[in-house]
Formats: structure tokens, sequence, C-alpha cells
């Protein structure tokens, strides 16, 4: 019988079995996190400053502003570890993973190798 839906595109439904697409929404969600944390850092003292100043105009707090001062013309720098470093050093703690499992599994086969021997 034909699909009732009318759609242009295969529907096609997100599983556990899917791994690329959930090893993508993985790292997808790990780099937005990273990100936050990034904007927290180069932004959370002027946001705190500014929520203060809403609230009462006398707020000021020297040390905020010396922070903000500070991590404002930063705010490139986590942009780049988040965007530029951190996914490579993600693939190299992969490679790394992968290489160190296929040294278990040639130890593993050259043990049995020696077992029947």
């Amino acid at each position: 019988p034909p699909n009732k839906r009318s759609s242009s595109f295969p529907v096609r439904k997100l599983t556990r079995t899917n791994s690329a697409v959930s090893a993508r929404t993985r790292q997808v969600a790990i780099q937005c996190f990273f990100y936050t944390i990034a904007f927290y850092i180069s932004n959370g003292a002027t946001t705190v400053m500014r929520l203060g100043q809403a609230a009462n105009p006398d707020f000021y707090i020297y040390g905020f502003v010396v922070i903000a001062v500070m991590t404002g013309p930063l705010q490139g720098l986590p942009n780049f570890l988040v965007y530029w470093l951190i996914p490579r050093l993600q693939m190299r703690a992969k490679r790394r993973l992968k290489a160190q499992r296929e040294k278990e599994k040639e130890a593993k086969m050259q043990q049995m190798k020696e077992r029947h021997s």
C-alpha cells in the first residue's frame, strides 16, 4: 500500500543503531557546551556588572571592572580554542585510543598463537 504521508523526502528513524548521527550529535553537543563556557569566561564579569547596575545604578565592584576589561578583548581566544583547538585534540585522542585498541588486539592474538603452539 502507498505511504499515507505525503513527503518528498524519505523519513528516517533516528535510533541508537545509527551511530554516525548519534556521534555527530554528541560532538555538536560537546562543542556547544565548550562554546557556552567560552562565552561565560569572556562575558561573565560584564554580564554581572550590567545586571548589578540595572538593579542598583550605584553598583560598582572594582574586581568586576578589572576582569571585564581583561577578558573583553580576549573573546576571540576562547572561540579559537572551541572551534579550532578542541576538535583537533579530540581527533588526536580518538587516534590514540584506536591505536591502543589495535595494540591490545594484536597482543591478544599473539597470546592465542603462543597458547596453541
